[in-house]
């Protein structure tokens, strides 16, 4: 069983790093580590970590370059420096960390002593949310769950990027602890077979949220991502397009997101739904290709409308020659199937201009918004919108 909590080891010392995952382990933690910082996105993705160990002084980027990727990332976990550096050096990080919004509670100056370890390990422990399977049961069922959303960018060849759609993304509300991030309850969720209702509790928040943004004339995609159970459902197209009916949305708002993984375990089954609520009129996205061994197989086999690079061939192609290719590559094979492409994890405005220059037609990440509560994402393109139309008033006077 996966542990709630996860820590991710990022230092380039072999010795250190087993005498970290060590101590860990034998506390409880489920252990990861990463050197490169091309690794770190995708071992962060996949591990979720609650506690991340931090060397400054790393071969290819350093510590506080480091911090820079893990604030883009809005990451919440506490994060541990670990150093050889003076307490000064190791002082002045702490405060930029805080400064870039994350959490920085601890410092260990190296070589580190199996007592300060321990320590710092056993009260980052304690301080992690471990809920029960029972707890988190109880909280969807109360309605505790509530969904961010991040926008889709357009990308525009010429002119004004526009936003073309959002994901939904979810958080717990806990009534003691506050906002709590996906990490600590999605694995709990996967291993107690929950995932299943906790998608269905996002699909409703979404819905919600998009029959209340049509009655303020915002006609915006969402999409959502599907469990494996959901995959196993063949009564689902029929419910989610009864309950749009009920509410007088158009299907087309709604993307459903899957992987390579969430089809694998029934495909016949998962191909029969997705293909009917492709019927339908909702649409259906490829996630995460690109990230492991995905088959390109899969771009013609299943129903879809959408593929979505990986973030982390995106953040590879920022700095990689061979990455950009393999991007472009991408995109060309989609556009050759009449899909459209979205690239996930878009850091910077280096990595959105070579994007555009490739035709891709959309991108999420940090450069263009983080992940924001219903409000303050209808703010944000309230605020989008209008400037877009000022800017088009300021183009057609000249």
């Amino acid at each position: 069983m996966v542990s709630p909590n996860r820590l991710l080891i990022i230092d380039d010392d072999h010795e250190i790093k087993t005498l970290f995952r060590i101590f860990a382990e034998a506390l409880g933690y489920s252990v990861e580590q990463s050197e490169a910082d091309q690794d770190l996105l995708e071992t962060y993705d996949r591990l979720l970590p609650t506690v991340i160990m931090l060397d400054l002084a790393m071969p290819e980027k350093d510590g506080v370059e480091m911090l820079r990727e893990l604030a883009r990332r809005g990451c919440e976990a506490p994060i541990i420096l670990t150093s050889g550096q003076s307490a000064r050096v190791l002082a002045a990080t702490k405060r930029l960390g805080s400064e870039l919004g994350l959490n920085m509670p601890y410092s260990l100056t190296k070589p580190v002593s199996e007592r300060d370890l321990r320590t710092v390990l056993t009260k980052t422990w304690n301080h992690s949310f471990t809920p029960s399977a029972e707890e988190l049961e109880e909280a969807i069922k109360a309605g505790q769950m509530v969904v961010h959303f991040q926008a889709k960018i357009g990308l525009a060849q010429k002119g004004a990027n526009s936003i073309v759609g959002s994901e939904a993304l979810v958080r717990w509300q806990h009534p003691q602890r506050g906002l709590q991030p996906p990490g600590n309850f999605i694995p709990i969720a996967e291993e107690a077979g929950l995932i299943g209702l906790l998608t269905d509790a996002v699909l409703d928040n979404v819905i919600i949220q998009l029959q209340a943004w049509s009655e303020r004339g915002l006609f915006l995609p969402v999409s959502v991502n599907l469990s494996p159970s959901q995959l196993t459902d063949l009564e689902l197209p029929d419910r989610l397009a009864d309950r749009l009916v009920e509410t007088g949305l158009n299907p087309s708002l709604l993307t459903f997101e899957v992987t390579e993984q969430t089809v694998s375990p029934n495909k016949t089954t998962a191909i029969d739904i997705l293909t009917r609520l492709r019927l339908k009129g909702f649409g259906v996205s490829l996630d995460d290709f690109g990230a492991g061994y995905s088959s390109i197989a899969e771009i013609y086999r299943l129903p879809l409308s959408e593929v979505k690079i990986d973030r982390s061939i995106t953040f590879a192609a920022e700095t990689d020659h061979d990455a950009r290719k393999v991007v472009r590559a991408i995109v060309d094979l989609c556009h050759s199937f009449d899909l459209k492409v979205c690239a996930e994890g878009v850091e910077t405005q280096k990595g959105a201009l070579f994007l555009t220059s490739i035709g891709c037609e959309m991108a999420q990440g940090f450069y263009f918004a983080k992940p924001l509560p219903p409000a303050h994402f209808y703010q944000f393109v309230s605020k989008t919108i209008r400037a877009a139309a000022d800017a088009k008033d300021l183009e057609e006077v000249a």
